[in-house]
């Protein structure tokens, strides 16, 4: 424990200390740095030796920055996301679309890595998941409906007795 009672390492309680705290803070700098020389078109190699990183850890910024930024699909990616999330095939889904299979891999490939997801099961889970978040949606936007309706019908009940 330092004069100012910040510990330099994890209280043991689930806090975090001043150290991580720093670290954390030092990543999410970086991150940032990543994502603003991206921008500017800088090439993976010249951020690195920019921001004195290795090649591989500004890829993995890069790769978590598309996740973070919600780098939207193309119509044609959405397209397959929503037959892959189904469980078809490359090839049953680029019989349904007029395509070669090799197309639809690319096209899967390119959603999988903006989506952030690494597997087919990934993929799955992440449409259900938004599938699910939408039908929650729906429901909040019905509640809020009935209960409009609810005092419309009081109000006029009231105005009739």
């Amino acid at each position: 424990m330092s004069l100012t009672g910040e510990t330099s390492r994890s209280d043991g309680g689930g806090g975090m200390g001043v150290t991580k705290g720093r670290e954390n803070a030092g990543k999410l700098d970086r991150h940032a740095s990543v994502k603003q020389l991206a921008a500017q078109g800088l090439s993976t190699t010249a951020i690195a030796e920019q921001l004195g990183l290795s090649e591989g850890t500004v890829k993995d910024y890069k790769k978590k920055a598309l996740v973070v930024l919600g780098v939207p699909l193309s119509a044609r990616e959405k397209q397959i996301y929503d037959f892959a999330a189904q469980g078809l095939t490359s090839s049953a889904i680029a019989g349904l679309l007029g395509l070669v299979p090799q197309t639809v891999e690319l096209h899967r490939h390119r959603a999988m890595k903006k989506l952030g997801v690494k597997t087919a099961a990934g993929l799955v889970a992440l449409h259900k998941s938004k599938e699910t978040e939408a039908i929650l949606a729906e429901l909040a936007e019905l509640k809020v409906r009935l209960m409009n309706m609810e005092q419309q019908l009081a109000a006029v009940l009231k105005s009739k007795y």
